[in-house]
């Protein structure tokens, strides 16, 4: 298991690599090691003279030669279902402005400040004044999240605001671009989760990850 996954090939492991779903099947060309108990549990008599062994259960001793038993079956992602009715209320929200010529004598986070209403976002204030600085009309559109500008965009924007729902389930990971003024899903995208070749279950993965690398799974997604 853990040389064909450093050598690339992608197989799933159902249960996590503990010989219990009897999934991870290889065909062993080279000369094959007896059964284990497991194996035999697992796989047919018939596969097993033919040389048949579960990848979690093979220890590799030396050069080997082997074929991929394993064949995943096709998934199809769920990307629609039933949307309720609900009030919309995003936690970023945005608002045009002018800083009009009264205000030109005053510093530039002063006069955005007073021209949109609200502060700057301390994080977010030195990106916020290069924008500002770079700008060419004296009119945009802020930004605004928890009551402070964290950023500024050219033109009239406020009808522009997105947001990504993301639903990573156990099998699969579907990502959705919402407008957040309407509630529309504008675009969505899937894919199978591949965490899964350490395991279809949540703890088979939490298994992985406390006794092996967490990093590893969570470079996956």
């Amino acid at each position: 298991m853990d040389v064909l996954r450093r050598a690339g090939v992608k197989m799933d492991f159902p249960c996590g690599g503990c010989g219990a779903c009897g999934k991870c099947r290889v065909k062993i060309i080279s000369k094959a090691e007896p059964p284990k108990e497991e194996e035999i549990k697992h796989i047919p008599e018939s596969e097993l003279k033919e040389g048949i062994r579960l990848a979690c259960l093979f220890k590799v001793n030396s050069d080997v030669e082997l074929e991929v038993a394993f064949k995943e079956e096709e998934a199809k992602v769920l990307e629609q279902g039933i949307m309720t009715s609900f009030d919309i209320d995003p936690p970023v929200k945005k608002r045009r402005f002018l800083i009009e010529s009264s205000l030109k004598t005053l510093p530039l986070e002063d006069q955005l400040t007073r021209a949109v209403g609200f502060p700057i976002e301390p994080e977010c204030r030195l990106e916020v004044l290069r924008l500002l600085s770079r700008r060419s009309s004296e009119e945009g559109t802020a930004v605004i999240k928890n009551g402070r500008i964290v950023g500024i965009e050219d033109g009239d924007t406020t009808g522009e605001i997105y947001g990504a729902a993301i639903d990573i389930g156990t099998t699969t990971v579907v990502l959705s671009l919402i407008d957040m003024i309407t509630g529309k899903e504008l675009a969505v995208v899937s894919a199978l989760n591949p965490q899964k070749e350490f395991g279809q279950d949540v703890l088979s993965r939490i298994s992985h990850a406390k006794w092996w690398h967490v990093h590893v799974l969570q470079d996956l997604l």
